[in-house]
């Protein structure tokens, strides 16, 4: 049996337990898309939370793949050897980073944007509202709980990767006028609004990064002095073996 990687090791829970809640997650997540987002496709690639969603939508089925065919497939299968060459334990990591990341920049920033402009007056749908932009993050907060899956150190220099592009993007449709324009109020490229919307999302990330790789690092700490606590008996059973072996072949 092969061992089992961050992508699918769980704790509290079985792996297979954590497999159930990603497939409910990603099935969830897949029909609020259809109904929600499909019919609304105008404008839908120029708002990050809609990117945000797709990335979430995105990490449940890569790993419930990946976890498919870790735990279920025969592993000397030619089918499981393709699959492995496809879906990476790397990759896996970088989706959850970046899902958790951006997921509680868009949950952050939506909410305070509600607050401050009183966004209530235009129409405010509080169902959509926390159906967008707070459950996704929820979600993922919830496996937090249960997956094994570490931040690494540097990764978030990897998330300019999408950040950038959006970024272009979102200059584009306000510029040629493309789709909602602007895409929102306040980031119409040409104030100060902008210049704090870029550099205070880019913030926002980082310390979300931070508190990211700060869970994970406690989280698998914890796991280690778990594991040493449980192979002290067993050490301890071990080493009193050997004395009593030793003391044996003295006597003799």
């Amino acid at each position: 049996m092969k061992k089992l990687d961050m992508i699918v090791q769980a704790q509290y829970i079985s792996s297979s337990a954590l497999m159930i809640y990603r497939v409910v997650v990603g099935i969830l997540c897949l029909v609020v898309a259809v109904v929600t987002f499909i019919p609304g496709s105008y404008g839908f690639v120029f708002y990050l939370t809609n990117w945000g969603y797709v990335f979430t939508l995105l990490y449940m089925w890569y790993t419930i793949a990946y976890g498919a065919n870790t735990l279920y497939l025969n592993h000397s299968g030619r089918l499981h050897k393709v699959l492995a060459l496809v879906f990476r334990q790397r990759f896996g990591q970088f989706l959850f980073e970046f899902v958790w990341t951006t997921e509680l920049v868009i949950t952050l920033w939506f909410w305070i944007a509600a607050i401050v402009l009183d966004i209530r007056r235009t129409g405010f749908d509080i169902a959509y509202s926390i159906i967008s932009h707070t459950v996704p993050f929820i979600f993922i907060a919830l496996e937090n709980v249960f997956n094994t899956i570490r931040f690494r150190r540097y990764d978030f220099l990897l998330f300019q990767l999408v950040y950038v592009p959006y970024g272009v993007l979102n200059w584009l449709c306000v510029k040629l006028k493309l789709g909602p324009c602007p895409v929102y109020p306040y980031v119409t490229w040409n104030n100060w609004g902008t210049v704090l919307a870029i550099i205070g999302s880019e913030l926002t990330a980082f310390l979300a990064f931070l508190v990211g790789y700060f869970i994970s690092e406690c989280k698998h700490k914890k796991r280690i002095a778990t594991l040493h606590r449980n192979a002290e008996p067993m050490l301890n059973t071990e080493i009193a073996d050997k004395d009593l072996n030793v003391k044996i072949e003295e006597s003799n």
